[in-house]
This record gives C-alpha cells, structure tokens and sequence, in this order.
C-alpha cells in the first residue's frame, strides 16, 4: 500500500507541479468543491479525492503539491495547443528523472481532463512509464467547515479508520 501511496503522489505532483511553474498562466479553477478522480496506469485501482479551491489561491496550492520537496525539476514548460493546455517536465524523484507530458482538456469552471504520460530513467520502484488520467467535475460550494486546499480522499480516510482498528471498507 505505501508503494501505491508513492506512486500516485509522484504522479499528482509532476502534474501539479508544471501547472505551478507555468510562464502563461492557464486559468484557474473555479471556486468551490471539486472532484477528482484519478487512475494511475500499473495501480490496481482509481481514488476519487474532493478539494475546497479558491479561484485566488488556487496557484498557492499547486505550488504545494510536494510539501517534503522530494521532487527537482530542470524543465517545466506550458503552451496552449489549439483549446488544450499541453505541459511538459523533466524532474528528478530520488535516483529517477522522470519525463512528463501532460494534456489539459475541458474547462475550468466545470470540468476538465488530464492525460498524462510519465518515462523514468531509471525506472522509480520498478516502473519504466505510467499513464495518469484525472477528471474533475465541481459539484458546487465547498462543505461547511471546509477552507481553500482542503482535501479529502475517501479511501485514505476508509484506510486510517481500519489501521486504527475501526470500520471501514477498503
């Protein structure tokens, strides 16, 4: 399971992460709720996550996708290609490089799509390349006592209730 957890938080990271370093902007998100589901290519699975955005922080939080900095990159680009956003990087994750190129289709105010498509040299924990494809959808404002950046994934919450010796179904 910590492998998976890995995987997937380097996935979300390179994708954020070229949003971040963007020298055009792409728009922001809407304000409000948002779900995201993400499948990442040599998982098992998909994992839905909702987040609480602020349209005027939103870049605030994209910068933050890799809070224990584990990640470096050498190249970060973003240019529009026809109504894509297309974003491509070249980072460093532990003793890996990994390439990264990224389509961003749909809008931004409710809802968009992101294919992409990773190459590790040498392959990180096993893997040579990986495909991730994330659809978001808003579903409105964000829930009482939620604050922009907040995120929520089902599955880990399910998870933490049962390694604590609660309910829960994985």
């Amino acid at each position: 399971m910590k492998h998976l957890l890995t995987v997937l938080s380097c996935c979300l990271s390179l994708t954020v992460t070229v949003i971040a370093a963007a020298a055009e902007s792409p728009p922001r998100r809407k304000s409000g709720l948002w779900e995201i589901k993400t499948t990442v290519s040599n998982t098992p699975r998909s994992f839905t996550a909702q987040t609480c955005v602020d349209q005027n922080s939103d870049d605030l939080w994209t910068q933050e996708a890799d809070p224990d900095n584990q990640m470096t990159c050498s190249k970060t680009t973003i240019h529009k290609e026809g109504s894509n956003w297309v974003s491509e990087s070249v980072c460093k994750i532990e003793s890996s490089t990994a390439t990264t190129r990224a389509v961003f289709t749909g809008s931004f105010d409710s809802s968009y799509r992101v294919e992409s498509h990773s190459t590790y040299t040498p392959p990180l924990m096993g893997i040579k390349e990986g495909t991730t494809v994330m659809e978001a959808k808003w579903l409105g404002p964000c829930k009482p006592g939620q604050t922009p950046g907040d995120i929520v994934v089902p599955e880990i919450e399910r998870m933490k209730k049962m390694m604590q010796g609660g309910t829960g179904n994985p």
